[in-house]
């Protein structure tokens, strides 16, 4: 739906040692399960926030959708974790339905790993935003506020193609001409013949 693409890998799991048989391309898909179109945005430049909070799903999105067009990762360090696990119970089959009902604990061990289609995983470390912008609870304002910390940086990313940060939290680079249409463009008034 972000890119339009209706073929090609989008994430792979990947399985340990002892379970590669269940390795699993998830491709881009242009319909439902029901056979309808899906709509698309076609975008080639996506802007996300996530921070020191995001993992998992968040990171494979980022991760994923990066060989394909350009991700804007606006806000902080990712965790770091795109693994997956299987949840383990008490039980003859290790499901759920059957589990010790004495036993008020499973086990949830780490059994595989997304990876995008080039096979690069997200760094146990996190991904490294393209924009840092550091919240903090002096800053955190109200979700879907214009002047919310994280959606302001990446309004004004959008508008000018860059930002800067400063120890107020951030700083949009713009000047009485941001705002007139073409001002910061080069173009030409009227055709300059060449003169001999």
């Amino acid at each position: 739906m972000i890119t339009g693409i209706s073929n090609g890998i989008f994430a792979k799991l990947q399985y340990n040692n002892d379970l590669q048989t269940n390795n699993t391309n998830y491709d881009f898909t242009s319909t439902l399960s029901e056979g309808v179109a899906i709509n698309s945005l076609g975008l080639n430049k996506v802007f996300i926030i996530a921070t020191e909070r995001s993992a998992s799903a968040s990171e494979m999105i980022i991760n994923s959708l990066r060989p394909y067009i350009e991700v804007v990762h606006i806000g902080s360090k990712t965790v770091g974790k795109s693994q997956a696990s299987v949840t383990l119970y008490d039980s003859h089959n290790f499901q759920r339905q059957g589990a010790n009902p004495g036993h008020l604990y499973a086990l949830q061990p780490l059994v595989a790993i997304t990876v995008n289609k080039d096979d690069l995983a997200v760094p146990p470390t996190g991904l490294i935003p393209t924009i840092e912008v550091i919240e903090s609870v002096t800053n955190y304002g109200v979700l879907g506020d214009t002047n919310e910390t994280l959606l302001a940086a990446a309004l004004a990313s959008i508008q000018t193609g860059r930002i800067a940060i400063d120890t107020q939290g951030i700083r949009p680079i713009l000047d009485s001409n941001s705002f007139k249409p073409h001002s910061q463009e080069m173009y030409l008034d009227s055709f300059l013949p060449f003169k001999e």
